[in-house]
C-alpha cells in the first residue's frame, strides 16, 4: 500500500473516534478534513511521495467560491435575515402562541381545525410579510 492509502484509513479512523466525542458532525468533518490537507501538503512540502497530492488541480475551488459569492448576492435573499428576525421575535414575545390559541378557539371544534388553524396563521404572516 501506498503512503495515501495509508492516510485515507487513517482519515476514516480519525472521524469514526471523533464521532464518539460529541462534538457537532460538522465540526468533525471540517476538522478532520484540515488536518489531513494540512497533512498532505506537509508531506509533499517534505518530498515524502504520496501519488500525486502536489499535481492536483485545485482551480475547481474558484469556481464554487464564485458561486457561493453569487448566492450571496442574490437580491432575493437579501429580506431573509429579516424574515428570521420577525420569526425569533414572534416567538419570543409569545405572540406566535397567543395567534395560534385565539385562532384555534375558534376554528378548534371543526373537524381539521388545527390545520385550518395553522393555515390561517400562514395567511397572516404571509400578508404581513409581504
Amino acid at each position: 500500500m501506498q503512503l495515501n492509502e495509508y492516510l485515507v484509513i487513517a482519515m476514516f479512523i480519525t472521524f469514526i473516534g471523533l464521532l464518539f466525542t460529541g462534538f457537532p458532525i460538522a465540526w468533525i468533518l471540517a476538522g478532520t478534513a484540515i488536518i489531513f490537507t494540512c497533512l498532505g501538503a506537509g508531506l509533499e512540502f517534505l518530498e515524502i511521495p504520496l501519488g500525486g497530492f502536489a499535481e492536483a488541480n485545485f482551480s475547481v475551488l474558484s469556481i464554487s467560491v464564485n458561486r457561493i459569492y453569487k448566492l450571496g448576492e442574490n437580491q432575493v435573499l437579501v429580506a431573509l435575515p429579516m424574515f428570521i428576525y420577525m420569526g425569533f421575535m414572534l416567538d419570543s414575545s409569545g405572540i406566535a402562541e397567543k395567534m395560534m390559541v385565539s385562532i384555534q378557539n375558534l376554528f378548534g371544534k371543526v373537524r381539521g381545525g388545527l390545520a385550518v388553524t395553522v393555515c390561517v396563521i400562514g395567511i397572516i404572516l404571509a400578508a404581513s410579510t409581504g
